[in-house]
């Protein structure tokens, strides 16, 4: 895992540990990240090696990094095909009431949402 490690002062600006954010690094598209705690106040985000790949980037390198509040309701964006869906099935109508945990999981399977995305599933290591 690669981390950039976000200072106190800049955590508590940006709204604390847990926040949900879009990252944006040396002006690339952002894309979804949370401040996770790194100790003393401290946060960090992690970018993965694919996303370092694609940024050009090495471990070590300097960059410049945006970081915004992320607005979005799931901490992701919502797919049209899903939205839709959720408008017309009764049972995805009960979505909304449950709890963090549980929107993991609908009509009782593991729910995955890198398929909602378009990008194959996880190998298991």
């Amino acid at each position: 895992m690669n981390i950039v490690v976000i200072p106190k002062d800049l955590v508590d600006k940006i709204g604390g540990l847990g926040t949900r954010l879009l990252c944006s690094v040396n002006e690339f598209p952002s894309f979804h990240c949370g401040m996770v705690a790194f100790g003393t106040g401290q946060g960090y985000i992690s970018i993965n090696k694919k996303t370092l790949k694609a940024f050009s980037l090495d471990l070590g390198d300097e960059v410049s990094l945006e970081l915004r509040y992320n607005h979005s309701k799931y901490g992701m964006e919502m797919p049209e095909e899903l939205d839709a869906l959720l408008e017309q099935d009764m049972e995805g109508a009960d979505f909304e009431p449950l709890n963090d945990g549980k929107k993991s999981q609908l009509k009782g399977e593991k729910f995955d949402f890198r398929y909602l995305l378009g990008m194959p599933p996880r190998k298991n290591c």
